[in-house]
């Protein structure tokens, strides 16, 4: 066969595979839609933001109402102390907090340099370098700008330097390392690729064979099919997570803030409804290369949709729900409270039920297709 004529074959069989040339031609403008979307705001914008106001004066209220007016700030709420706003920034009510010290406005009338006091959730750096370039842009303003201007009417020397400079605390991740965060994320995208591809594959070539949940004539027994395929991968993810978590800690010196054996209930949440996925996945896959092309067309965007690096409140809406669907983003936020945070497990319940939950609702979702064609075999 000359090489003209096996070029002619190859795009004849490209042609017959629907589904792999659909894939190839829509799947590259489908994830740039997607991705397009996603960061269609072009930078992080309404993080949330505490704030004490200690000085009460004029000059206080225009940096609240400029933060108010900020495109880049979600004002969050007031704090009473400064041990509070510590606190609640800890827990994850706001990324950062801004406290207004006492006499700011006094030091800046008498023309001697004030100073705010930021303390920021460095736990995202993404976040934590947006946080501080926002808040020198609002203090740059009020000190160079409008501000300043108003001043000169009481004696100020309008050739003075920055009025108000900005002092930062970061809680965590103080050494602003990108190793420490990406390396967890890319850890939870290895064991969701890994356990699914396997977990799919098994499934689908049970039944390019005739096998499955729907040969088995009662509903017990193809629940005891499923858990008899899910035992061994369910295993393997786990002592993947754990091994993967050892190199990382001991291997490449990444800190892991929090109580480490609490790692292993997030994990067994996180294999659990990893196994759920690829049960829907396998129910709606009829071949391997099918439950390997779907799996990928899963997997790929997972990351970058599950708030990890790129927060949900900078999200469209629906790409955003899209994203907390996924059972990436629990594992992903409790391993963030856990390694880099290194809070309680208190934390993390709320991961370990979505999972949980993801788990079960795919597993029955998934049966759905068995139960269809075990009426149609046995009438049951």
């Amino acid at each position: 066969m000359k090489i003209g004529e096996m070029v002619i074959q190859e795009w004849r069989n490209l042609l017959k595979d629907r589904r792999l040339f659909a894939i190839l031609l829509l799947l590259p403008l489908g994830y740039m839609f997607l991705f397009g979307h996603l960061y269609s705001q072009d930078k992080v914008r309404n993080i949330p933001l505490l704030y004490i106001d200690q000085d009460n004066s004029g000059l206080s209220e225009q940096i609240i109402q400029g933060l108010a007016a900020s495109e880049t700030f979600s004002l969050a709420g007031t704090a009473h102390s400064e041990q509070e706003l510590i606190d609640r920034v800890a827990a994850g009510e706001a990324y950062a907090g801004l406290i207004i010290p006492n006499q700011l406005s006094q030091k800046v009338t008498q023309n001697r340099q004030g100073e705010l006091l930021t303390v920021i959730d460095g736990s995202n750096l993404i976040i934590a370098n947006r946080v501080i370039s926002g808040l020198n842009e609002v203090t740059q303003t009020y000190s160079q700008g409008i501000t300043m201007k108003k001043l000169e009417a009481k004696g100020v020397d309008p050739q003075s330097r920055v009025a108000i400079q900005m002092g930062y605390r970061t809680l965590f991740n103080p050494g602003n390392s990108y190793s420490i965060y990406l390396l967890l994320g890319l850890m939870g995208t290895v064991l969701q690729s890994v356990t699914m591809l396997g977990m799919t594959l098994s499934l689908t070539g049970d039944k390019e064979q005739g096998q499955g949940p729907f040969v088995e004539k009662t509903f017990v027994q193809s629940l005891k099919y499923l858990y008899a395929k899910a035992v061994p991968y369910f295993l393997i993810g786990l002592f993947n997570a754990i091994v993967a978590a050892a190199v990382l800690t001991q291997v490449f010196q990444v800190p892991f803030a929090g109580v480490i054996w609490l790692l292993i209930p997030l994990a067994v949440a996180y294999m659990l409804s990893l196994i759920g996925f690829s049960f829907l996945v396998a129910s709606v896959s009829q071949t391997k290369l099918q439950a390997t092309q779907l799996t990928m067309l899963l997997v790929y965007p997972s990351f970058f949709l599950s708030g990890f690096s790129w927060p949900f409140t900078s999200m469209p809406q629906w790409v955003s729900a899209i994203g907390k669907m996924l059972p990436i983003s629990p594992f992903l936020h409790g391993i963030r409270e856990l390694a880099i945070k290194g809070n309680p497990w208190s934390f993390i319940v709320a991961d370990v039920t979505r999972l949980a939950l993801f788990a079960s609702v795919t597993l029955l979702i998934s049966l759905g297709p068995g139960l269809v064609e075990r009426r149609k075999r046995y009438g049951v």
